[in-house]
């Protein structure tokens, strides 16, 4: 990705306050776990695009990006780089002229090192540079916020329930029955990154290295392990309960339970970036990959992949990988391309060779579909719809 990517872009003098970016300042103590906002603030300024850098001390934070809610409402993508120790750069940009309004343009997971000493932090938000939707350059005001660190440290691992995500989309809420999930944390992890161990019984392993979790007890497939980041299943026993108790052990060191809201789906589509923004992981009819490159034709079938489905018909075990006949999902489902509804989709189940919980839906485009490179796509199930930001390529 270029170092500048708006550096082509010409100045252009405003009248009008500038836009802005800012951060609350935050008190924590050393080895928690922290979830911190970055808002943006339009001031009635035009913006289709943002870019700026995150500063920090890298010897006492470690910092995770999370796409905000407003990239997925304008369906842009989030591209994050590590320029140094210490310093990221932001690009959020899409292919559309769509502006952002106010609102959480991005999260940022701050986990503090547990030898973190006290004492004021800086969480800077610099070099920033905005572009309007006819491509002119937009002034926008830096951050500079404050994390506190004092009181005493916490030890093993540290998990919030802000970061409990949708493994497709990384938006928080509610979690559902064989939902895949990211937890983000402060050493939840081994410091060498580890995958899924597939078992002889068809099934993914609930360990990796020595990291495990559980939600009420019972024990979650594991599909990641980082030392800030894990990737897991919800087992399909929550089904049917108010609220769940997540519990995560790294080694001897184990989380206090975290209460997590739970519902019967929470959809959410995968995207080639892992974000819920921008292109869409879809098959086109000829079982390529979908891209603006590779563009799907209108009134053909295609196949997308997303997770938060719920309960199948008939249901599968947790954890068990997908083979022979798929279970359906027990929940009505429907897709729309830029608001257009495709009908009744042709298969709506878990999707073959996979882990259960990944979902799967075969879908006609509408023949009078619009065409492009990024036609927004929804899916909706039992009548809760996925975040509008995955896009796909129609001809």
């Amino acid at each position: 990705m270029p170092v500048a990517l708006f550096s082509l872009l010409s100045c252009t003098a405003f009248a009008q306050s500038a836009a802005g970016l800012s951060v609350e300042p935050s008190t924590s103590s050393p080895g928690a776990s922290l979830p911190l906002s970055v808002s943006f603030q339009a001031s009635g300024n035009q913006m289709a695009g943002l870019q700026f850098d995150v500063s920090y001390d890298s010897t006492a934070l470690a910092v995770s990006v999370i796409p905000g809610a407003e990239i997925g409402r304008a369906a842009k993508t989030l591209y994050a780089a590590d320029l140094s120790a210490g310093r990221k750069r932001i690009v959020i940009i899409g292919m559309n002229q769509t502006t952002l309004s106010d609102g959480a343009v991005l999260n940022l997971v701050l986990n503090i090192s547990a030898s973190a000493g006290a004492g004021v932090f800086h969480i800077v938000l610099d070099n920033v540079v905005g572009v309007s939707p006819s491509g002119s350059e937009v002034p926008v005001a830096g951050a500079d916020a404050t994390l506190t660190i004092a009181g005493e440290r916490e030890t093993g691992t540290a998990v919030t329930a802000q970061g409990v995500l949708n493994a497709a989309t990384l938006a928080p809420g509610p979690v559902s029955p064989g939902e895949v999930i990211t937890v983000f944390g402060a050493h939840i992890g081994p410091e060498n990154p580890a995958g899924a161990i597939l078992l002889s019984q068809g099934f993914i392993g609930t360990q990796i290295e020595n990291v495990s979790a559980w939600f009420d007890g019972v024990p979650a497939p594991m599909l990641f392990a980082g030392f800030n980041q894990l990737n897991m299943v919800v087992p399909y026993e929550v089904d049917g309960r108010p609220t769940t108790h997540l519990v995560i052990q790294e080694g001897n060191s184990r989380t206090q339970p975290i209460p997590l809201s739970v519902a019967a789906v929470a959809p959410g589509i995968f995207t080639r970036d892992s974000t819920g923004a921008g292109q869409a992981v879809v098959l086109n009819e000829d079982g390529s990959l979908n891209s603006p490159l590779n563009p799907a034709r209108a009134g053909s079938e295609i196949a997308m992949f997303a997770t938060g489905g719920g309960l199948l018909r008939p249901n599968a075990a947790t954890g068990q990988i997908t083979v022979g006949a798929p279970g359906q999902l027990s929940v009505p489902a429907a897709v729309s391309f830029a608001g257009k509804d495709a009908g009744l989709p042709l298969y709506a189940g878990a999707a073959p060779d996979l882990v259960s919980g990944v979902i799967q839906v075969n879908v006609r485009i509408p023949a009078d579909c619009p065409t492009g490179p990024a036609i927004p796509v929804t899916l909706t199930l039992g009548g809760v719809s996925s975040r509008e930001a995955a896009v796909i390529s129609v001809r």
